[in-house]
């Protein structure tokens, strides 16, 4: 069986750990990259502008999966420009994948697309694949986002939407805002701490891709039924409110504060940082999905093992 997997806009928190982690499993790594085309730590990273079909199209045809992080982070101010910038480098990515492995003469089996739990905006209430849909700016992303990527049909590769929650781990990712907060003293609740948060480890997250290849890409599918359109969800299988997630986070040394105040709702769009929908609430995924064939973990059909204390360790 051919290895090789394509990460698109693998050079982020979860695309490097990722890489790393299937190239010591065995995986022939490609990393498509707005950088220069290089090679280090046994991955190959391949220049594209992701938008446009160039030669690096070469690299999807022969591949065994293809799996898409591309989009421009979040982790900045919502103005006008980065708006359309986080919405347009999603939807161009994932035109410019689909095109690509339509003309490809040995397609990959699986296209594996990152999409967000966002797409519940602020709730309180449980939610699982069939709950409605929030309202905002994130929401929006999310809806084009997932339409963009189930608009076309794929003959002959299976297509799995990934919703990820909040991925933890050290060096990089949701952590990385969190951890300079509290270490200025700003670790405390957001706005009144009663979001919700549906996260994950990271090491769980990469445990996931790997089984999630080859559960997805088998054909006729083994479930009885087909889950090309299916929404997986990745998240630990207990959610938390926000005050209740910052205290494992604020004990661990040296990230300790001296005195964790509660930051009002108004000034935390000035925080250029991923909190912008916890303004006024967050979502709680419920991860035992009613359908077996949408939830993935390490068997296929298990959540993942939560691990948040251990993440900034």
């Amino acid at each position: 069986m051919n290895k090789k997997v394509i990460l698109a806009g693998g050079t982020g928190f979860l695309g490097q750990s990722l890489a790393a982690f299937l190239s010591q499993r065995g995986y022939e790594v490609v990393i498509l990259t707005r950088g220069m085309s290089t090679e280090r730590d046994h991955v190959r990273y391949v220049h594209w502008d992701g938008a446009t079909m160039d030669t690096w199209t070469e690299e999807i045809d022969g591949s065994h999966a293809v799996i898409n992080l591309a989009g421009k982070s979040v982790n900045c101010i919502y103005t006008k420009k980065n708006r359309d910038e986080i919405m347009r480098s999603r939807l161009d990515s994932v035109n410019v994948l689909t095109d690509a492995i339509l003309t490809c003469k040995h397609p990959p089996r699986v296209f594996v697309q990152a999409g967000s739990l966002a797409i519940f905006g602020d709730t309180q209430n449980l939610c699982d694949e069939d709950a409605p849909h929030g309202t905002g700016f994130s929401v929006d992303v999310c809806k084009r986002w997932e339409a963009a990527f189930f608009s076309k049909e794929l003959p002959s590769t299976r297509k799995v939407l990934l919703r990820i929650g909040f991925a933890l781990g050290r060096d990089g990712g949701a952590l990385e805002p969190l951890v300079k907060l509290v270490r200025y003293n700003l670790g405390g609740t957001v706005g009144s701490g009663n979001q919700y948060i549906s996260w994950l480890h990271i090491d769980d997250l990469n445990e996931i891709f790997r089984p999630a290849n080859r559960f997805f890409s088998q054909s006729p599918p083994t479930l009885g039924h087909s889950c090309s359109g299916s929404a997986v969800f990745l998240c630990a299988p207990a959610n938390c409110a926000w005050w209740r997630f910052g205290h494992p986070l604020a004990a661990l040394p040296p990230l300790a504060a001296p005195g964790r105040t509660p930051a009002a709702a108004w000034p935390i769009p000035l925080f250029p940082v991923t909190m912008e929908g916890m303004k006024g609430g967050g979502h709680r995924a419920l991860v035992q999905s009613n359908d077996p064939c949408r939830t993935a973990g390490r068997d296929g059909t298990a959540a993942p093992r939560g691990r948040r204390k251990e993440a900034g360790r």
